[in-house]
């Protein structure tokens, strides 16, 4: 999953290489500077992976080079910012705040990583580990090609309870759930 690119846009950094990356910060972040909120944490690494995403212009190879590559005294201050956002913001249950570092972005990492961890969830029962996490990465991939207003309609609509599914391209969910061995 996490040298895995945009499924539908494969020069882009993929929803399941982005989830990855928040997921191995926030394990890290409750290692180093334990006490704070998982939403906390999850403010942090997301801005965190923004601005990652951002310094490349998400774009997927670069992205591997970066990594490769980083710059400690730059690193240090891209943390600093994102924990001053992330105490900010501690309480935002929504990620409806850009970071500071999200700024061409097609979505926030953070937000990319809870459609994903949403999908994660519904599907549990229905999908082996290997079949969630490319439909999954798919399926986030997929959102982040939707329009805000349709993006905010499907956020609501899981805040009540209610499935988000229905409102996505049906072609694109076919899509992912074929090239990932899902059946419907």
């Amino acid at each position: 999953m996490a040298d895995q690119p945009n499924q539908l846009n494969p020069r882009k950094v993929g929803s399941g290489a982005i989830t990855t990356g928040v997921e191995s910060c926030m394990i890290s972040a409750k290692k180093n500077q334990p006490g704070a909120t998982d939403l906390a944490y999850l403010k942090y690494c997301g801005c965190f992976m923004d601005y990652m995403r951002n310094a490349v212009k998400d774009d997927f190879m670069a992205m591997q080079r970066f990594q490769e590559n980083l710059d400690p005294a730059k690193l240090t201050g891209a943390a600093n910012t994102c924990a001053d956002f992330a105490l900010e913001h501690k309480d935002q249950r929504i990620p409806t705040e850009p970071t500071p570092y999200s700024k061409g972005l097609d979505l926030p990492s953070e937000a990319v990583f809870s459609g994903y961890m949403g999908c994660e969830q519904a599907s549990k029962d229905n999908l082996t580990s290997n079949q969630r996490i490319g439909f999954c990465s798919c399926v986030a991939d997929v959102f982040r090609t939707l329009s805000k207003k349709k993006r905010r309609e499907i956020q609501l609509r899981k805040l009540d309870g209610r499935p988000a599914l229905p409102l996505m391209p049906q072609k694109k969910i076919q899509f992912c759930a074929a090239s990932n061995n899902v059946r419907e």
